[in-house]
């Protein structure tokens, strides 16, 4: 069984207080100030947060209330239709399309822009539109134009997105 050990902070961040758990192997984990999620102490050392927490928001510079804006610019109510009646497609059910197709998801996580598209949609059709927790794309990123797209998408670092879009696009063309 964890133990919990409420410790103060020692810096001006938002939160008084961290939550430590040791578990029965000895081993100290925290819940992340900003995510929640359980990470090894070791990390909390330095910054008290996750490494992608730490920087999304120390090294990117966003914080809660930029991250909540920035979803509720991509939220909506209800499923999004496109210009021709068409239903958007769920991220979900696109991913596994990917699978079957032989398009690592990877590319699929890129071409909308990585987590919480924080890096931009490589192509507007795939800039996500959040539904509750659901994220939905164009229909056409379902169809070949979209497969192709994300099978021209270059694996690696997120370094040369523009170059890597404009490559592409005139591959598609």
């Amino acid at each position: 069984m964890a133990k919990k050990v409420n410790s103060a902070k020692v810096t001006d961040r938002a939160e008084e207080k961290k939550t430590i758990v040791t578990d029965a192997g000895g081993v100290k984990r925290y819940k992340c100030q900003y995510c929640g999620k359980w990470i090894k102490f070791e990390t909390w050392e330095e910054f008290e947060a996750g490494d992608y927490c730490h920087q999304l928001r120390d090294e990117k510079g966003w914080d809660e209330v930029s991250l909540k804006a920035h979803r509720a610019s991509m939220s909506s109510e209800n499923v999004p239709v496109a210009e021709d009646g068409r239903e958007y497609v769920k991220v979900a059910v696109l991913g596994r399309i990917c699978t079957r197709e032989g398009i690592p998801v990877s590319r699929l996580v890129k071409a909308f822009g990585r987590d919480r598209t924080i890096d931009g949609a490589m192509h507007p059709k795939f800039q996500p539109v959040y539904v509750g927790r659901a994220r939905y794309v164009h229909p056409d990123c379902a169809e070949k134009w979209g497969l192709d797209f994300m099978r021209g998408i270059k694996g690696g670092s997120k370094n040369g997105v523009a170059s890597e879009l404009a490559e592409v696009e005139a591959a598609l063309s």
